[in-house]
């Protein structure tokens, strides 16, 4: 990799302000191996016009195609983002691809705080323990395999809704890699 090569941010954020290219990277990230160029088009196309990829026109496609293979995918390729393969119409990631990974964070819609979450749990629990260890009214009864079921069982069903929840945003596409206008 020379140093002409090299991903700053100004050509970073050049890569990124076409919304095509963006998309490419989210659906090469979400297939998480090689893709077809047609499959790719087909996939951008649908989204494009808020249809599903069954319902995508050939003409809907072809537009899509003609400007991944005319531009995109090489703009991409010459920053070592993807692996282009043009004669076998097909397009990968590169390990490079994790460079642009900062910028390109979901930054719209609220994130549910789960640090702060786990956090409230982790003094609530210790407070409740400490209780319990003092004597304190109420706390004193409680058996100590009853408290550490309830700490226990607390902590894994928020780990269960934690990861329901990043498991559903994973195969969304945010709207701001949708549009022109970062």
């Amino acid at each position: 990799m020379g140093s002409d090569n090299r991903l700053t941010k100004g050509r970073i954020f050049d890569l990124l302000s076409n919304s095509r290219r963006r998309m490419v990277l989210f659906y090469l990230r979400k297939r998480g191996s090689e893709m077809a160029v047609t499959e790719l088009a087909e996939e951008i196309a649908a989204k494009e016009n808020d249809i599903d990829v069954e319902s995508v026109t050939y003409k809907q496609r072809k537009r899509v195609h003609v400007s991944l293979y005319q531009t995109h995918l090489q703009r991409l390729a010459d920053a070592e983002i993807v692996r282009y393969e043009k004669d076998e119409g097909t397009v990968r990631l590169t390990d490079r691809a994790t460079e642009i990974d900062p910028y390109l964070t979901r930054t719209s819609g609220q994130e549910y705080p789960w640090h702060k979450h786990y956090l409230s749990l982790a003094v609530i629990s210790g407070l409740a323990l400490l209780a319990h260890l003092l004597g304190a009214p109420g706390f004193e009864t409680i058996p100590s395999n009853v408290l550490g079921g309830a700490v226990t069982l607390t902590f894994g069903t928020s780990g269960v809704a934690q990861f329901i929840m990043s498991r559903r945003a994973e195969g969304e596409l945010s709207m701001e890699l949708c549009e022109d206008s970062l």
